[in-house]
């Protein structure tokens, strides 16, 4: 890897306003064990549209991925002030188009960016260490790619991805096989896990042209990378949401060894009349908002409704991040006002469950700390740093 030892200079700017939080932790109503998550700051992104991920470097070192921004901000998370950030749109050197992930690998953080087909790595003082170019694999293990979908990074110039292929046999167009690519063009390494995409995408017409949005109840497989580049997670809820089946989760290192794999049963509900109704209501009302209003004809709201995957039960989990700390945080399915989330050891064991609000999604975990991103109802982006602790029976 080139290096060009350019000082990006750690570029600050006035986006965040941080408030000290002091009220009642969240408490879990459910089977032990169990934790309290107590919020202690809260910082507004001001003009931070979407957070795909966050990394804690240590404990008072956050890193927030801003995508629409193409930038890493990096923030003080024991004030929440923002110390500066990395990156702007473009082209360039140390700047980025669309970027999705990053990840740890000894010093360097690593920042994906497939709109610029591209690595960017970083020194911890903010140094940009260099690039890396990757192209989108047009063969996979004799097979032709026609699609291909990064889901992360896995160490220096290695994409963990997802790729649709045309069989070598017939003209069966197969979805949902997981590789790891590296930096070498068309090089690949073996094909990985294949993963169910069942239920995964809803498509449908709407006020006279094609729409796709994710299914309200989707029940194809989760992959979820670690940030420190050193193994990832399938987690395999199909069966689970079909027939009342275990939740299986599986554990990979970086070159694709198996490390784990365990079963997780968790409390099921039957997918409800009024779920389906529910979940419509929502979609209708965000192509609204999205469209200047058009709330669709009786006919659009029918196709979108027969459209709808729904299987027996509401799939167990609907969401799943691995945390720094080595820790998978599975979501739950949330209510109106609660979130709840189950904590799972490396060893595939669920070790406790905490509840948040319904809107927070988990960033990043070490030990007792956790931060999440909340959207408020305008939309506007919260960071939120939790303290956990066990809170016994409940």
């Amino acid at each position: 890897m080139g290096s060009t030892n350019r000082n990006l200079g750690w570029q600050a700017t006035a986006l965040l306003v941080v408030t000290t939080l002091v009220g009642a932790p969240g408490a879990w109503a459910a089977a032990q064990p169990s934790w309290t998550a107590t919020p202690e700051l809260r910082i507004t992104l001001v003009d931070v549209v979407f957070v795909p991920q966050a990394l804690l470097l240590d404990r008072d070192t956050l890193m927030v991925l801003d995508r629409v921004g193409g930038r890493v901000l990096q923030i003080d998370g024991s004030t929440g002030r923002l110390v500066g950030y990395l990156g702007r749109q473009g082209t360039g050197p140390g700047e980025f188009r669309s970027p999705v992930a990053m990840g740890m690998a000894t010093d360097t953080l690593w920042v994906m960016d497939p709109g610029n087909a591209r690595f960017t790595a970083f020194t911890r003082a903010g140094r940009l260490a260099g690039t890396v170019a990757f192209d989108r694999p047009q063969r996979l293990a004799g097979r032709f790619v026609r699609g291909w979908t990064p889901i992360g990074t896995i160490g220096p110039g290695r994409i963990l991805a997802e790729a649709s292929t045309l069989s070598s046999t017939s003209d069966t167009l197969e979805r949902g096989l997981v590789g790891i690519f590296t930096s070498k063009g068309n090089a690949t390494e073996p094909v990985l896990v294949p993963r169910s995409l069942t239920g995964g995408r809803l498509a449908f017409e709407w006020a006279g042209g094609r729409t796709a949005l994710p299914q309200p109840f989707a029940t194809h497989d989760l992959v979820a990378p670690s940030p420190q580049g050193d193994d990832w997670w399938v987690i395999r809820r199909a069966a689970a949401a079909e027939t009342g089946a275990p939740v299986l989760l599986e554990r990979y290192d970086a070159a694709g060894g198996a490390k784990a794999r365990t079963a997780l049963r968790l409390p099921l509900q039957r997918l409800r009349r009024q779920d389906v109704k529910r979940a419509v209501s929502g979609i209708i009302d965000r192509l609204g908002r999205v469209g200047g209003g058009s709330a669709g004809s009786r006919s659009d709201r029918k196709a979108l409704e027969e459209a709808i995957n729904r299987p027996r039960y509401v799939p167990p989990v609907t969401a799943a991040v691995v945390a720094s700390d080595g820790r998978l945080w599975l979501q739950r399915p949330a209510t109106s006002d609660a979130g709840e989330w189950v904590l799972v050891s490396e060893a595939g064991l669920a070790t406790a469950r905490v509840r948040l609000p319904a809107r927070a999604r988990v960033l990043d975990s070490s030990s007792q700390l956790l931060w999440t991103v909340e959207p408020d109802e305008d939309g506007i982006i919260h960071l939120v740093r939790y303290t956990l602790r066990a809170s016994g029976p409940s």
